[in-house]
């Protein structure tokens, strides 16, 4: 039996969110619940859906107008300690995306993957939140 997804996106530029809703809704057994443009809608949209049948995984960038994605984090684990959370992320150094999963993300993806990115991995791995691009770079 396939794992049904249900997404929730936090994405401040509305041509790049509306762009990966698009993407989400074309994955088999997923569904974009909703989608907002700021930390705090996003935080507002969790706790109204976050449910049965609700969100199982929160996809968002980490830079946000209002605050950054590691307050969404912290701000839906406080009433949801297993939330799943995925990062979308511009930054492709191995130091900084080992601290954002350190830091409590179930995975990230790179915004330059494209769409083959955002559709790959085994569907129970997206489901779960364990998404990630490949090949960052070592850094420094």
């Amino acid at each position: 039996m396939d794992e049904h997804i249900r997404v929730l996106l936090i994405e401040d530029h509305g041509i790049i969110r509306e762009g990966i809703h698009l993407i989400l809704q074309g994955i088999p057994n997923v569904t974009v619940v909703a989608d907002a443009p700021t930390g705090a809608e996003g935080v507002a949209l969790f706790r109204r859906y976050w449910c049965e049948p609700g969100i199982g995984v929160v996809v968002t960038d980490l830079s946000l107008p209002d605050f950054d994605g590691m307050e969404v984090v912290r701000r839906i684990r406080a009433p949801a300690p297993a939330a799943r959370v995925l990062f979308l992320s511009m930054y492709h150094d191995l130091k900084y995306i080992r601290s954002l999963l350190e830091s409590g993300a179930n995975g990230y993806l790179l915004k330059q993957s494209g769409v083959l990115g955002v559709a790959r991995g085994d569907p129970g791995d997206r489901a779960r939140g364990n998404v990630s691009s490949p090949s960052p770079s070592p850094g420094s």
